[in-house]
């Protein structure tokens, strides 16, 4: 196990090491890059729409990419293959190729961690770290600098993620708590989907029926960006407005 710990030592920091070199070019030169492929992509029809960043857009978008809408009105979730992070405008059949929420690998051990929330150690999840570290494979997330190798840590762990349930339950969402936003992505018929981001904390909303969440319009399907460029529309108000309509739509079934 100690050859292990160390292991995770290196990796989490050669990890952090590339998390800030990256942060440091994402600043100086993505930024700047990013802002001037948006003029040249709204200017020009012929400019294809990979020059334009998730970041970039949600950065010229702004608050019209957040969005209220009742956990339970997103039903789906986008396949793991089929997230295309960096891009904001996605073309393709990935969304014909959505799951249900409650087909996704995080959703039963959530349910079950909220159902033994008084006695983690019995919840399927501590048996599973349990019986991982008495085989010398214990879990570790080099992201979240996680190593569970004791019976300790992962009970510390669970209740970590219990703190979810709570926090949402008693507080509601608080994105200054959150370590990502609830990305969604629309559909070219205007529904969203879950993305990449925030996963976790839908499932928890939805667990608990919460009333309404925040999510973050982070990405777009080409057809229905194409629907909204119309008329003397340029390709960024084609853009606003397609969000925009996406909203609305989400509102109307919010209503339902």
């Amino acid at each position: 196990m100690l050859l292990k710990r160390l292991s995770f030592g290196i990796r989490s920091a050669k990890y952090r090491t590339s998390q800030y070199i990256r942060t440091i070019w994402y600043r100086v030169v993505r930024i700047p890059a990013g802002q001037l492929a948006w003029l040249l992509w709204d200017s020009s029809d012929l400019l294809s729409d990979k020059v334009l960043s998730r970041r970039n857009g949600i950065r010229v978008l702004g608050d019209l990419t957040l969005v209220e809408v009742r956990p339970g009105s997103i039903q789906d979730f986008v396949l793991d293959n089929d997230v295309e992070r960096k891009f904001l405008i996605w073309s393709g059949d990935w969304d014909h190729r959505v799951r249900p929420i409650q087909e996704h690998y995080r959703y039963e051990p959530m349910v079950d961690l909220w159902r033994h929330r008084d006695q983690v150690e019995q919840s399927k999840s501590y048996r599973d770290m349990i019986h991982r570290i008495d085989n010398n494979q214990p879990l570790s997330r080099i992201n979240k600098g996680i190593l569970i190798d004791t019976p300790a840590k992962a009970r510390k762990h669970l209740e970590k993620e219990l703190e979810i349930f709570y926090s949402l339950e008693t507080e509601g969402y608080n994105p200054e708590l959150a370590d990502d936003e609830l990305n969604v992505a629309i559909a070219r018929d205007g529904s969203m989907v879950k993305a990449n981001g925030g996963r976790k904390r839908l499932i928890a909303a939805q667990i608990l029926d919460l009333p309404s969440i925040p999510v973050r319009i982070a990405y777009i399907h080409k057809d229905w960006l194409a629907r909204h460029q119309t008329g003397n529309l340029g390709r960024s108000e084609a853009l606003k407005l397609a969000v925009s309509k996406a909203k609305a739509l989400a509102a109307d079934t919010n209503k339902a």
